[in-house]
């Protein structure tokens, strides 16, 4: 299996650079699942642009986005 769940080129070696195409799927899988989630995101009013609404972070960025916050 390669990063974008489809089977890898035959006779391909584990742990060699992935293809091109394969790199381009997993961007566009990304991208994809991040706009979902922000699509998601809800206006308070027509007079704000503040959005809100839940998004999935690392533990580990916890301290960093409440910082940024």
């Amino acid at each position: 299996m390669s990063i974008n769940r489809g089977p890898r080129v035959e006779g391909a070696l584990p742990g060699t650079t992935p293809s091109r195409l394969e790199l381009y799927a997993f961007y566009m899988a990304k991208e994809k699942a991040i706009l979902t989630a922000l699509n998601m995101l809800k206006q308070r009013d027509n007079f704000d642009i503040t959005l809100t609404g839940f998004i999935w972070a690392p533990l580990a960025m916890e301290v960093p986005i409440k910082f940024a916050l």
